[in-house]
């Protein structure tokens, strides 16, 4: 027998962004409204983490965008839209 358990959310689920520092792990949660801007920097020791206007710093600000505005569109009439998310099983210990 094989059980699959699977989580979705809608995009109208999606209330933050948390980004976390690859130097520092100082983690910051950004809240997705229309004052939320991707920082270009850690806050807390001040690395790097996209360059301004680069392609990266541009596709995040696309999803953020995405991330609140389409769950305002008129698109829910038509479609609904979920992301799966990975569950991340621990290994059993021996």
């Amino acid at each position: 027998m094989t059980l699959e358990t699977r989580t979705t959310i809608t995009l109208g689920d999606v209330a933050a962004i948390e980004y976390e520092c690859a130097h520092c792990r100082s983690r910051t949660i950004r809240l997705l409204d229309d004052q939320h801007s991707v920082p270009l920097r850690c806050g807390n020791c001040s690395s790097l983490w996209f360059a301004d206007n680069s392609n990266e710093h541009n596709d995040l600000k696309l999803l953020v965008s995405t991330l609140r505005d389409i769950p305002k569109s008129s698109i829910n009439q038509h479609v609904t839209i979920r992301l799966e998310i990975r569950q991340v099983i621990p290994p059993k210990s021996t």
